[in-house]
């Protein structure tokens, strides 16, 4: 019996197209190692900013091992959060909210699932990048705004009273 790539099983057939890796890049960014990342880091003028503030030791940033981080409290916890250049924020976000590991969350949730990163502007980047995810846009729910706000009905009993005296 000849194997085929695209089934799974004997009911199901899944074709390539239809799955996100997560190990393919998504946005034509190279693979990179950590001398890359670190690279990508420093010369990214968007985390120029945080490396001014790493150095002089203010503002939560550190270097350890080359790499900068956001140090931050979440949830009680002390951690460091990896901070990325904006080449690679794309593939965060994607990752987070539109592979099916993601699942087309809300912006709180993503903002949960990427709170081990971090980059300037991250929580505005989540806003948009979900309000602008064409899926979630056509599943969402039709939100009315336009109601008048409901007032009480005043009811007239003496015309009841009446009604009922002829009966």
């Amino acid at each position: 019996m000849p194997v085929n790539d695209t089934a799974v099983g004997d009911d199901y057939s899944i074709l390539p197209s239809d799955v996100d890796s997560v190990d393919k890049p998504t946005n034509n960014v190279a693979d990179c190692g950590v001398d890359t990342f670190i690279q990508e880091q420093k010369i990214g003028p968007t985390l120029a900013n945080c490396w001014t503030f790493a150095h002089v030791g203010k503002g939560g940033f550190v270097v350890s091992t080359g790499l900068l981080y956001h140090q931050d409290k979440v949830e009680g916890q002390q951690i460091c959060q990896l901070c990325v250049p904006k080449e690679r924020r794309a593939q965060v976000l994607k990752l987070a909210h539109d592979s099916i590991f993601g699942g087309h969350i809300g912006e709180r949730k993503t903002r949960q699932r990427i709170r081990l990163f971090y980059w300037p502007r991250l929580q505005q980047d989540i806003r948009d990048y979900v309000a602008s995810c064409s899926d979630c846009q056509l599943r969402s729910r039709v939100r009315t705004t336009d109601r008048v706000p409901i007032t009480p009905i005043t009811q007239l009993i003496s015309h009841f009273k009446f009604l009922i005296w002829i009966v």
